[in-house]
């Protein structure tokens, strides 16, 4: 409630009066929403549960039963172990063969919902235990963790179910006494000492990775005695890339024609495949070139030419496209202006405002890599170049260089942002990194023309 405002027990019950409660306003990136409404929520709690530690505990100790019965010690687990990892030594490569094998499960979580009726034509079942999965070849997300878990202590791994949330929606709060806060499972496997969490019951995950709603937050790691408290741990800029490369020509008119090509890597590639799942290739064209349009100059035509790396879990995905944008130079005189970098930050939504009521908070850390060659017009001469542009705030680092190789602008542009959560009092200071980074993007290099051909643009 705002401003800590909390019920007042009485005789019965509880009693709350309140009073001109201003009307919700959201931020651009900030916290899920459902953290800072107001609101009142009521739930229910068994009697032998009198702290937050006792509830949680007697929860993992349930969820441990559970899945330690699904795990079970069966032989065709073992067996499907063996060949899966074959004459493997490595215990890296071990695990990821181990990996594979589990998300080659038809992983139901992600199809429609079945009637009754589908479900028997398609021999669909619940599945009881890691057998089950095996032998039918589907099963629903944490089936196929479970799985995981099973093969990989067959193979002689010390695995185990990690509990945890979903901080897409909102943060995990201990004192909030809901199972329902913890409502999917990861695996973690202990090797040489360090703890390795991978996220086999999500969709085209790729190994060593968690989907970004399952980082950075706290769960549960299983065991007979109700588990501890983990934290599910932080990715880092490498681990979610955007890399464009534009080849672009720009004509006398100052208009700009050419390809743009995007790799999408790691947490980015993730999150378009399952974006893009249920879609048929009509929709995924339309969802990828308006993607890029939000990027580039309003008025900007894109047609995407080719795209590969759907239907995989390893490797980018990558988009090619075929790009216009009519009167990207702008007119001065004898002189044409050109923005030296094509492409437009995807976060200044974040920084319109001095002040903010929220703190800044982007889905996952990221990086962004970009490549930009424009081709001058041969009536034209290159007159100023921009200066190279650089910030370094320790959580996030910028550099955009602009050189000319004698025909074309090239410019190299780096943005890295390592972090995911900024306070109030961090504001002023992402907010001054990100200006800059807008500064540097929107520099113009100028262009003189030479020729009778050329003044027809003044």
């Amino acid at each position: 409630m705002p401003n800590n405002i909390k019920p007042v027990q009485k005789s019965g019950g509880y009693e709350l009066d309140v009073e001109n409660v201003p009307a919700f306003e959201s931020e651009g990136y900030m916290p899920p929403e459902e953290d800072l409404k107001p609101q009142m929520r009521f739930f229910y709690i068994g009697t032998g549960s009198s702290t937050p530690d006792k509830f949680w505990q007697d929860a993992g100790r349930k969820w441990n039963d559970e899945v330690e019965h699904f795990i079970g010690n069966r032989k065709e687990i073992s067996r499907a172990a063996a060949e899966a990892i074959g004459n493997e030594s490595d215990p890296e490569q071990k695990l990821r063969k181990l990996y594979a094998r589990a998300q080659q499960i038809r992983n139901l979580t992600y199809e429609r919902e079945r009637t009754e009726q589908e479900q028997k034509k398609e021999k669909l079942k619940l599945n009881q235990n890691a057998g089950d999965v095996l032998s039918r070849g589907t099963g629903y997300r944490d089936d196929i963790t479970r799985l995981f878990v099973a093969l990989a202590r067959s193979a002689g791994f010390d695995s185990s179910v990690v509990r945890v949330g979903d901080r897409k929606d909102r943060f995990f709060d201990k004192g909030l006494l809901s199972r329902r806060q913890l409502d999917s499972e990861i695996a973690v496997v202990n090797q040489a000492g360090k703890d390795i969490y991978l996220d086999p019951g999500t969709k085209f995950c790729p190994y060593g990775y968690l989907r970004w709603i399952r980082t950075s937050t706290m769960g549960i790691k299983l065991d007979k005695k109700g588990g501890m408290f983990v934290t599910a741990p932080a990715a880092g800029y490498d681990k979610a890339i955007i890399r464009r490369n534009a080849e672009m020509a720009l004509d006398a008119d100052g208009n700009l024609m050419g390809t743009i090509t995007v790799k999408f890597e790691g947490g980015d590639a993730l999150e378009h495949r399952l974006d893009a799942f249920d879609s048929d290739e009509v929709g995924k064209k339309i969802d990828l070139e308006d993607e890029l349009r939000t990027w580039l100059p309003n008025g900007a035509s894109i047609k995407l030419a080719k795209v590969d790396g759907w239907e995989s879990s390893e490797g980018p995905l990558t988009a090619s496209f075929e790009v216009s944008v009519p009167s990207y130079g702008s007119s001065a005189g004898k002189r044409l202006l050109v923005p030296s970098y094509l492409f437009q930050a995807r976060q200044m939504d974040a920084f319109k405002h001095s002040e903010r009521k929220f703190p800044v908070y982007f889905p996952y850390a990221f990086g962004e890599s970009d490549r930009v060659n424009i081709k001058i017009p041969s009536e034209y001469t290159l007159e100023t170049v921009p200066q190279e542009q650089s910030a370094d705030v320790g959580y996030a680092a910028y550099q955009n260089l602009v050189q000319f190789d004698g025909k074309q602008l090239v410019t190299q542009r780096i943005l890295q942002v390592n972090g995911i959560f900024f306070r109030l009092e961090l504001y002023p200071e992402v907010k001054d990194f990100f200006s800059k980074v807008q500064a540097g993007d929107e520099q113009q290099a100028v262009l003189r023309g030479g020729s009778t051909n050329a003044q027809k643009t003044n």
